[in-house]
C-alpha cells in the first residue's frame, strides 16, 4: 500500500500498486512446506529465500547464521551456542517449540513480538538498569589514552614477537606452563607466517574450559593492575572493587574466546553490570558494561 495525498486536499489517500506475484508458499508452523499450496510463476531468476527470509541450502534446510535449521523436522542440526541460557529445554528445538508465539532470528536466542526473550532474572534486572542509566559515552579525550599501554598492546599483537615477548613475562612471573605456551605459539607463527595461534587455538581454549573451575583467578600487580582502573567505564580504584572484580573473575565464565581468555559478568551494588576477562589465572581487565550474558557471549564467543 501506498499513502500519500494525491490530489493535495489534506486527506491521505491508500493506493494499491499493481503487483505481479511470482512466487507464493504456504508453510507448517516449524517451516515444513505444504505440498500441492504453492504457485511458481516463470521467476525470471532464482529465489534463495523461503521460510523465515531464511536462505535455502537444501530444500528443507535453512541457514539462519548461528546454526542450520532442518524445517522438516523442526529442529537445529548443532548444540546452541547461549544453550546455557535455556536450561528447562533442549538446545536442539527450535523457538522454545512454540513457532506460533516466538521466533529464533539467528539460531542463539529467541524473541516473541514484542523483542528479546528471556527468563533469568538477572538479565532482566540488568536491562532495567540499563534503561534507567543509559547515557553516552563521553568522546575519548587525547590525554586520556595511555600511549606506553597501547603501544605494547601494539607490539604484543605482533605474529611471533606478541608471543615470545609475554612468554617472556611469564617465565619472570613463575608463571612457567603460560610462559611454554606462549613460546609454542611463537615458534608456530612464525614457521607458519602468522597463522600458527589458529593450529593451537582450539586445544588452549578446551584447556581454558576445562581449567576454569579449578583456577583461581588473582588480581594482577603493578603496572598491569594500575591499567584496569584507567580509561573510560573504569572502576575506582578502592578495596572494595578490587574485591568484588576478584569475585566476579571467579564465577562460572560466559565464554572463553580465541584467545584463551574467559569472560565474565555480574553486577555492583547499584545494580550497574560489571565485566571482567581473565587468561592463565590474571584478571586483565574490567568495567562497567550495558551488555548482558547473552550479548557478550555472542560478541566474544568464538567466530
Amino acid at each position: 500500500m501506498v499513502f500519500s495525498d494525491v490530489d493535495n486536499n489534506g486527506e491521505i489517500d491508500v493506493t494499491i500498486p499493481t503487483v505481479e506475484v511470482m512466487e507464493t508458499h504456504t508453510y507448517y508452523p516449524f517451516g515444513m512446506k505444504i505440498e500441492g499450496m504453492e504457485s511458481i510463476e516463470a521467476c525470471p531468476v532464482y529465489q534463495p529465500y523461503g521460510y523465515n527470509g531464511k536462505e535455502k541450502l537444501l530444500p528443507d534446510v535453512y541457514d539462519y547464521g548461528a546454526r542450520m535449521y532442518m524445517a522438516s523436522i523442526g529442529r537445529w542440526t548443532s548444540v546452541d551456542p547461549l544453550a546455557e541460557a535455556y536450561y528447562g529445554i533442549s538446545s536442539y528445538v527450535y523457538a522454545l517449540n512454540d513457532p506460533i508465539s516466538k521466533l529464533d532470528p539467528n539460531g542463539m536466542w529467541v524473541e516473541s513480538p514484542s523483542g528479546f526473550y528471556s527468563d533469568n532474572p538477572e538479565e532482566i534486572s540488568a536491562l532495567f538498569n540499563f534503561l534507567d542509566t543509559q547515557e553516552d559515552d563521553p568522546p575519548v579525550k587525547k590525554d586520556d589514552i595511555d600511549w606506553k599501554q597501547a603501544g605494547k598492546d601494539f607490539v604484543y599483537g605482533i605474529p611471533g614477537v606478541g608471543p615470545a615477548l609475554s612468554s617472556g613475562d611469564k617465565l619472570e612471573g613463575g608463571d612457567y606452563i603460560g610462559a611454554a605456551a606462549d613460546f609454542g605459539i611463537a615458534i608456530s607463527e612464525m614457521a607458519t607466517l602468522g597463522y600458527g595461534a589458529k593450529i593451537v587455538s582450539f586445544a588452549s581454549r578446551q584447556l581454558a574450559k576445562f581449567g576454569a573451575k579449578g583456577v583461581t583467578n588473582a588480581m594482577p600487580k603493578g603496572n598491569l593492575a594500575n591499567h584496569l582502573f584507567k580509561g573510560t567505564g573504569k572502576l575506582v580504584d578502592n578495596p572494595a572493587n578490587r574485591a568484588l572484580i576478584t569475585k566476579i573473575s571467579n564465577g562460572k565464565p560466559l565464554v572463553v574466546d580465541k584467545f584463551g581468555k574467559s569472560w565474565y559478568r555480574g553486577v555492583d551494588t547499584s545494580g550497574k553490570g560489571i565485566y571482567s576477562y581473565t587468561q592463565n589465572g590474571v584478571v586483565k581487565g574490567a568495567g562497567y558494561t550495558n551488555l548482558s550474558a547473552a550479548e557478550i557471549i555472542v560478541k566474544y564467543g568464538v567466530k
